[in-house]
C-alpha cells in the first residue's frame, strides 16, 4: 500500500509526507518501507560506461528523522531520533533504489495520526559538491519518485467485534434460506386498537424463524451437545431470540397520566439456536 506522498522543505531539510485515509490508520502496521532512488554516476547521455568524474563517489548517507510539533530556540524544526543508513552508489549505471525499514516511525504515525507532520531528509555524500542534493531523488514528480509501502493487520479487537456483529442471520421474505434467521417485522399498536399509546404509533419488533441444523448458531455449548445425544422427548434446538434490546414509549396510564418509560426485550437484534 502507498498513500499520498508530498515534499517540501523546511530551511535546508527535505521533508517527505505521506497521508493515510482514516481507515488505513485503523490498522496494526506489520512492515513499512521507504524506497528511495540514488542516482548513478551514469549520465544518461553517455555513449559508454565511462564514470561521470564529476559526481560524488563513495557512499551516500542518509539521515531520516521524524518531524515532531515545535521548533527549536533557534527556531529550527524539532525532529525525533536520527536514523541513519548508508548506500553504495551505484556505478556504470543510471542508479538503484534502496530501502530503509520505516515501520516503528509509521506505527506512530497510526497511533497518533495528528503528529504526522512528515519526515526529514539528510543526504550527505563522500564528496561535498553543489549538487549532492540530486544523488538521492526526493522529487515526488519525478519518475523515480520515492513511495512508502506500508503492510497492515487489522488490530484483534477490531477483528473480534466484527466477528461479534456478524454471528447470525438477516433474511427478508424473498430470501431462500431455510435456516435460523431474523426477519424484518413491523408491529402496528394503531391495528390492535391501543389508542392510549401515544408514540411509537409503531416499531421495528422483528421475529426468527427457520431450521437449527447440528451445531449451527448454538446459544449454548449445552445445546450442541443435547443433540448429539438425543435423549427421548426432545425436539431438537430452536429458532429463537438471541439478542434483544428495549424501545422507548409515551403513554397514557390508566388515571390518564402521560408516562414516559423504557421497555426492554422488545426487538429482536438477532436470532439462534437453542
Amino acid at each position: 500500500m502507498s498513500d499520498q506522498k508530498l515534499r517540501h522543505s523546511k530551511g535546508s531539510l527535505d521533508v517527505l509526507y505521506f497521508k493515510f485515509s482514516d481507515k488505513v490508520i485503523q490498522h496494526r502496521v506489520t512492515r513499512a518501507e521507504l524506497s528511495l532512488w540514488v542516482w548513478g554516476n551514469q549520465r544518461d547521455d553517455d555513449d559508454d560506461d565511462t564514470p561521470d568524474d564529476d559526481t560524488p563517489r563513495g557512499p551516500v548517507s542518509i539521515t531520516l528523522q521524524r518531524i515532531l510539533r515545535g521548533t527549536t530556540e533557534n527556531g529550527s524544526p524539532l525532529l525525533g531520533p536520527p536514523l541513519t543508513t548508508k548506500h553504495l552508489r551505484p556505478t556504470g549505471k543510471r542508479g538503484t533504489w534502496i530501502t530503509i525499514e520505516l515501520r516503528r516511525m509509521v506505527a506512530e504515525w497510526f497511533k497518533h495520526p495528528r503528529d504526522n507532520l512528515g519526515v526529514a531528509l539528510k543526504i550527505i555524500t563522500g564528496k561535498t559538491d553543489r549538487r549532492h542534493t540530486t544523488i538521492v531523488e526526493t522529487n515526488p514528480g519525478a519518475e523515480f519518485a520515492p513511495y512508502l509501502e506500508v503492510q497492515t493487520q487489522e488490530l484483534e479487537s477490531r477483528r473480534g467485534a466484527r466477528i461479534k456483529r456478524s454471528v447470525g442471520l438477516n433474511c427478508d421474505e424473498a430470501t431462500q434460506e431455510t435456516r435460523c434467521c431474523r426477519y424484518k417485522l413491523t408491529v402496528d399498536f394503531e391495528k390492535f386498537g391501543w389508542d392510549w399509546i401515544i408514540a411509537p404509533k409503531k416499531y421495528d419488533a422483528n421475529y426468527c424463524s427457520g431450521d437449527c441444523p447440528m451445531a449451527f448458531l448454538p446459544v449454548y455449548p449445552n445445546t450442541h451437545i443435547v443433540s448429539l445425544a438425543e435423549p427421548p422427548n426432545n425436539t431438537g434446538p430452536c429458532c429463537a431470540p438471541r439478542k434483544l434490546s428495549e424501545i422507548t414509549m409515551l403513554y397514557f396510564d390508566n388515571e390518564y397520566q402521560i408516562v414516559f418509560t423504557r421497555l426492554p426485550g422488545m426487538v429482536v437484534e438477532r436470532c439462534g439456536c437453542s
